[in-house]
């Protein structure tokens, strides 16, 4: 009904049909012990689809040796060695094809533990050391066992894999192999992601290409192990690159390094930097000892939402940016990227985030506002046993993390998680009600009061300024939150439009970039002094010239112009800087005649 040809059961790789292969040792199970039984499940899975959908191919890419000892192997020798054995795997192959099986694609090796037997590598990915065979024995293998089987069955098409670590000379040797009848086809995996118009220019030009091939170098691999999708790190670099880096740059073994890193500082600056004085030595080092509940239990005491903060905060110029090793070497501890990680985990591992006096106070107090402020407002609250109604007009918490802050800095969904478990327990023990309803003409600030024994307001700062010298609002002006709150989850709304953006500050940087990611064809950002006084953090200025925000510094929007009631451009002003203002930055000063439309 999907529309596809064939099913390939995955029995392979140390994956569930796999591991059952080899499951000698489950001697009282229907699907372990003996071969009838270890086989039965890949057998009647095969059986029982092709009863169900006579028409569809089902075929199986099947592990012939796994280069596991005995009894924890498929396909190996009984004398406590690594030796391949394949009569199992063949007689097996025999059973699919009385079965009705039309193809065979066959593989060696676990990925997981001897990942060179299947595929042969140069580089191997974090954690595995090389192996001490030459990649070439590795090649020679699945050449030479891959072609036992294709002999025992000629007629059988049997695809031949493990090519990719021989690069452009993989189709010279590939030739060689159905020449010799050691496999019908040849297939490619990591070579096809570096290389995917391979066979394109085999058949055009005969050959294939060195500077095009895999490297064998694992990097595609590593992504998977680190949570992003596949591709080519070498050859599809724009694409893959930033993924590798960004999925890196949070992997464990990297964070437990930079735990290492840590001076655990008496008197610690990146402490003093932090808004609410985290203990920041005390939870990496207890990261690094392994205390995920310790680590925890310190970021709670200061911050309940520390998933959150860890994605949105400005470390750079706060913890990280006073950091020993930021002013010695330029190379801050990953404090924000430690603390997701401590934050991510305990929350997965259903880590208790606070506890709940068991006896309430008997006070009942209202939190006006479900965002960052009133959250954390209501964990404190809690904590002292009192209980809370958290009230806010959007259908959920979360405030402007959830709906507006742009999705590649932080999903509503990690925001919605980390809610779930903080008030978990005080849901569950009715401390804690949740309902949608604000501050507004028919629930005026005594309404609330006369219902609850005390008031947060936590109502945020949800009203933008207008152009202050504009004489019209003409449709096509919005502003930022509205604009980013619309965008938020969307795709390709912007196409081939041309945005302006103005102002300067963290706000006016997302708007922007987001702007680009709908698919805008050029973004401007119009800010009236320079980068030196541009509020915005340095972090937030280099992602959105990076990305290619045209910015126009010393440039005062005066106002709009408009036809037919919709928005045509943007009045500009030139600006130099004149002395400090209030604010403790250079005053904007309008250049005289130096006006133009946008």
């Amino acid at each position: 009904e999907a529309g596809f040809d064939g099913v390939d059961i995955k029995a392979c790789h140390r994956y569930l049909v796999s591991e059952l292969h080899a499951s000698f040792t489950r001697e009282n199970s229907k699907y372990g012990g003996s071969f009838e039984n270890r086989t039965r499940f890949l057998r009647e899975t095969a059986a029982k689809i092709r009863r169900e959908v006579p028409s569809l191919i089902v075929t199986t890419r099947l592990n012939i040796y796994d280069a596991i000892p005995y009894p924890y192997g498929f396909g190996v020798a009984r004398d406590g060695g690594t030796a391949p054995d394949l009569s199992e795997p063949l007689q097996l192959i025999r059973e699919l094809l009385a079965l009705g099986l039309p193809i065979l694609n066959a593989s060696m090796g676990n990925p997981y533990f001897n990942p060179h037997v299947g595929r042969p590598y140069d580089q191997p990915i974090v954690g595995l050391n090389p192996p001490q065979e030459h990649p070439l024995e590795g090649v020679a293998r699945l050449i030479h066992l891959i072609g036992q089987v294709q002999r025992a069955f000629p007629d059988l098409p049997v695809v031949g894999t493990g090519y990719s670590w021989l690069r452009h000379y993989f189709p010279l040797v590939a030739a060689g192999v159905v020449e010799r009848g050691l496999a019908t086809l040849v297939g490619q995996g990591r070579g096809a992601f570096a290389y995917p118009d391979s066979v394109k220019d085999l058949i055009e030009k005969g050959k294939l290409e060195p500077r095009k091939a895999c490297v064998a170098c694992s990097a595609c691999t590593q992504i998977m192990r680190d949570g992003g999708q596949t591709g080519c790190v070498i050859r599809d670099n724009e694409i893959y690159g930033p993924q590798y880096r960004r999925h890196r740059r949070v992997a464990p073994d990297v964070l437990l390094s930079e735990s290492d890193r840590c001076w655990d500082c008496a008197f610690a600056m990146c402490q003093e930097a932090c808004p609410v004085h985290l203990d920041i030595p005390g939870f990496i080092k207890a990261y690094g000892r392994g205390d995920l509940e310790r680590a925890y239990e310190i970021l709670m005491d200061r911050n309940p939402l520390s998933e959150v903060c860890a994605l949105v905060c400005p470390v750079e110029v706060l913890c990280e940016g006073a950091c020993v090793e930021n002013l010695l070497n330029l190379q801050p501890i990953g404090i924000a990227r430690i603390q997701r990680a401590i934050a991510k985990e305990a929350r997965e591992r259903g880590l208790q985030a606070f506890e709940l006096p068991h006896e309430s106070t008997g006070h009942h107090v209202a939190v006006i506002g479900a965002g960052p402020a009133g959250l954390a407002c209501a964990a404190q609250l809690l904590k002292r046993g009192h209980r809370v109604t958290l009230y806010d007009r959007e259908a959920a918490p979360g405030g402007l993390p959830r709906t507006v802050i742009p999705d590649e800095r932080i999903l509503p969904e990690t925001v919605q998680a980390e809610i779930r478990h903080l008030f978990a327990e005080a849901e569950t023990f009715g401390r804690l009600d949740l309902k949608q309803t604000g501050l507004d003409a028919d629930h005026p600030l005594p309404w609330f009061r006369e219902r609850h024994d005390a008031v947060f307001l936590g109502v945020g700062l949800p009203f933008t300024t207008p152009l202050p010298t504009a004489t019209q609002r003409p449709a096509g002006v919005e502003d930022a939150l509205s604009f980013l709150r619309r965008l938020k989850g969307a795709r390709g709304a912007l196409r081939g439009v041309t945005v302006a953006v103005l102002g300067g500050g963290a706000t006016a940087m997302d708007a922007a970039t987001v702007a680009l990611e709908q698919g805008a064809r050029d973004v401007y950002l119009i800010y009236r002094r320079s980068l030196a006084e541009m509020p915005a953090w340095p972090a937030e200025q280099k992602r959105a010239l990076e990305r290619g925000v045209h910015f126009l510094i010393l440039s005062q929007p005066l106002d709009y112009t408009s036809e037919n009631g919709r928005l045509t451009g943007v009045v500009v002003a030139r600006t130099l800087l004149g002395p400090p203002d209030a604010s403790g930055r250079r005053r904007p000063e309008v250049v005289p005649d130096s006006s133009f439309v946008l």
